[in-house]
């Protein structure tokens, strides 16, 4: 795996998506699990619960997440994309500012 990361750096981003996506998918699949064992079993504290929340499609209990996970989501991938760019694409040739201190780093070892 660490030969294919260092052939295609892209890799590194997509396992963390992965990793991201069935870590979220284990924490939906524990909430559905316990929502269909709370249904099943007809408990009726869960009923005055799904009452007083009123889950149509504009709920704010619905809507306020989508959004806020969106945005997220959004200003996530443009942070990768920057630190991609900026670990993988940056020019090789060292910069005018590089030159100027690179003078002092030598005197100091």
């Amino acid at each position: 795996m660490k030969k294919l990361i260092r052939k295609y750096p892209v890799l590194i981003l997509l396992k963390a998506f992965l990793i991201a996506f069935l870590k979220c998918l284990c924490i939906m699949g524990t909430i559905l699990i316990f929502f269909i064992i709370v249904k099943i079993s007809d408990a009726k504290w869960f009923a005055d619960f799904e009452n007083a929340l009123d889950l149509k499609y504009n709920s704010p209990f619905i809507v306020y997440p989508l959004i806020i996970s969106s945005i997220l989501a959004i200003f996530l991938f443009i942070f990768g994309i920057l630190l991609y760019s900026y670990k993988y694409k940056r020019a090789k040739i060292r910069s005018e500012f590089y030159n100027c201190f690179k003078e002092i780093n030598k005197n100091e070892k």
